[in-house]
């Protein structure tokens, strides 16, 4: 792994104690997280870029040469030595990559939106981009569209006990802060009161199999989709409570239905040979149907078997599929996270993702698999979801991110009410100040959206903001939109049409 620290970014700025980060706990942190994880054994450098050249900087000395971490020193001759620090990083970050090919694995220890560009990078390199920050009262903000587009997203507890966050779900960047335990010593602890009453699931399961059809599959129960709802309202039930080992155990024996159970491929027994190099992958449902092989025919499945109720962790599955399918990666497929690319490829066959109580993510049989943990299959029709339509195509560069459609709709609506020229300040205050109930962060990424897609535009006046000319109507302002989209979701061929991507935009 290589990691790179964005000092400045960690206590604050120079104009106040630079003195606060302990770079020993960082370092040791992200090691902790990477190794236990599998992706990453050895550290091939830590740098950490800031004005070295400060007397004040001089209270690192000895803990980064007991470290091992290497100071970059940052200069800048307008004094904005904040963004030439990101240069540099930048710079380091793509020479590594080139002229170190053995190092799979970069970190970024930073929470500034403006390395978005280079995590993007990093994965059309092949590379694993992890996001780490710190829990300091001094470090800055974590942009939520870095969170969003690296591989994983954890914080480091610099104040005791390691926390991580990952930001391998759904509406990561808002998930609760779990320790960082070696998966050897983890416990999954089960509610002690988070169980309703059998009846009352019971009552739920069946009315839930009456009303929602994507809980069945041909008539039986899809048990890994039944718990994804059931989860929304009771996260914690302990099915030993009602005499059975899991959700499909309760199911069968409480409700009387069929759980729907993929055939697993008959298999003679004997070890299949390594996949061999997969070449030539040139559309999505080819890198699908690749992936699936691997786990259908191949060692990964072999490997997922062994490792029963555990499963194979999905850092060590991301490691396989770049070595086997080096000319496609996941990212290429438009998936914005590897859990959904599998939990696609994988639909129909025996292989499940799960995620653990402690967060972790993994592919398990379906011999050993608890659905209560299992996330469901994803389906062609999954694919039109809104949410996942704004996910996916805000990861398409340049990147952006979207907001809900509702806000869309009230930011287009004032910024075509705005006045006069403004400052980009002064223009998201502008924005904010007009809608209160909208947060301030929602705000600046819709504006930065718009700006990018062509709604705004520079005037040429001391980097001034305007609406584009000729866009008077919110119609047409979302008609650039819109088609910023259709463009987006091309490159991809992703399985929308104009009226999806209304419905998922405005």
């Amino acid at each position: 792994m290589a990691i790179f620290l964005d000092m400045e970014n960690l206590f604050g700025g120079y104009a106040g104690n630079v003195a606060g980060v302990q770079i020993g706990k960082v370092v040791r942190g992200i090691e902790q997280i990477v190794r236990s994880s599998g992706i990453g054994q050895q550290t091939a450098t830590v740098r950490a870029y800031a004005n070295w050249g400060r007397s004040d900087m001089a209270v690192y000395q000895r803990e980064m040469l007991e470290y091992g971490v290497e100071p970059v020193q940052i200069f800048s001759f307008n004094k904005n030595v904040k963004n030439a620090a990101d240069i540099e990083l930048c710079v380091d970050v793509l020479e590594v990559a080139h002229d170190s090919p053995w190092v799979e694995v970069f970190v970024i220890v930073s929470g500034d939106g403006g390395f978005v560009p280079l995590i993007r990078r990093l994965h059309y390199l092949n590379k694993y981009a992890i996001v780490v920050s710190t829990n300091d009262a001094n470090a800055g903000d974590v942009n939520p569209l870095l969170k969003s587009v690296a591989d994983e997203y954890h914080q480091i507890d610099v104040s005791g006990v390691l926390a991580a966050v990952s930001t391998e779900s759904f509406g990561s960047a808002t998930e609760p802060e779990t320790s960082v335990v070696p998966p050897s010593i983890v416990t999954r602890p089960k509610s002690e009161n988070g169980s309703p009453a059998a009846p009352v699931l019971r009552a739920a399961i069946i009315e839930l199999c009456k009303k929602d059809s994507q809980v069945l599959i041909d008539g039986q129960v899809n048990a890994a989709a039944l718990g994804s709802v059931l989860r929304s309202k009771w996260p914690l039930v302990d099915y030993s409570k009602y005499g059975s080992r899991n959700l499909a155990g309760f199911v069968e024996k409480q409700c009387g239905l069929t759980v729907y159970r993929p055939v697993a491929p008959k298999s003679d027994g004997s070890k299949s040979k390594p996949p061999a190099l997969i070449r030539a992958i040139k559309t999505r449902d080819e890198y699908m149907a690749a992936v699936r092989g691997l786990f259908t025919d191949g060692d990964l499945g072999l490997a997922v078997r062994d490792h029963e109720s555990r499963g194979v962790g999905l850092p060590q599955i991301g490691a396989q599929l770049r070595n086997s399918i080096p000319s496609y990666s996941s990212a290429d497929s438009g998936f914005p996270r590897l859990y959904m690319v599998l939990q696609y490829a994988l639909s129909g066959t025996a292989y499940h993702v799960v995620r653990f109580e402690d967060k972790s993510l993994a592919v398990v049989h379906v011999d050993h698999l608890d659905y209560s943990d299992a996330l469901p299959h994803l389906m062609d029709r999954d694919l039109k979801s809104p949410e996942l339509v704004r996910m996916v195509l805000g990861q398409r560069m340049p990147a952006v991110l979207y907001p809900g459609p509702l806000v869309l709709s009230d930011v287009l609506r004032v910024v075509l009410a705005v006045p006069r020229p403004y400052g980009l300040a002064e223009f998201i205050d502008f924005v904010a100040d007009a809608l209160p109930a909208v947060p301030a962060e929602t705000v600046r990424l819709t504006l930065g959206l718009l700006l990018r897609v062509g709604v705004l535009t520079d005037d040429g006046a001391a980097d001034r903001m305007v609406v584009k000319p000729g866009l008077v109507t919110e119609s047409a302002a979302l008609r650039v939109v819109v088609d910023d989209a259709v463009r987006r979701a091309a490159e991809i061929q992703w399985p929308v049409t104009e009226e999806d991507l209304l419905e998922a935009l405005y």
